[in-house]
């Protein structure tokens, strides 16, 4: 479980970063190709529903961005969560 309502709970790691990190390895490194060094790259990722009413959300946020659809998304070794946001269809 990497968020649990809305609470950072943990993150993903390769060999690298979890030793940059202190953290155990997650088991998370992928390459994009064999010219490239394996880092963080997700998996099977699942986003379960909430109680929260989505219009409730929105009125909440003062500033945040509202993603429809989820794209390409990773980890870093610098404790980032990197994610692309696609454009609804």
């Amino acid at each position: 479980m990497l968020i649990e309502n809305g609470i950072l709970k943990n993150y993903i790691s390769d060999k690298l970063s979890s030793r940059l990190m202190g953290m155990p390895d997650t088991g998370n490194g992928r390459r994009e190709s064999y010219e490239h060094i394996p880092m963080p790259r997700m998996t099977n990722t699942y986003m379960l529903a909430g109680q929260d009413n989505p219009d409730d959300i929105i009125r909440s946020v003062k500033r945040g961005m509202y993603a429809v659809n989820f794209g390409v998304a990773g980890g870093h070794h610098q404790r980032k969560f990197v994610f692309s946001a696609l454009k609804p269809i």
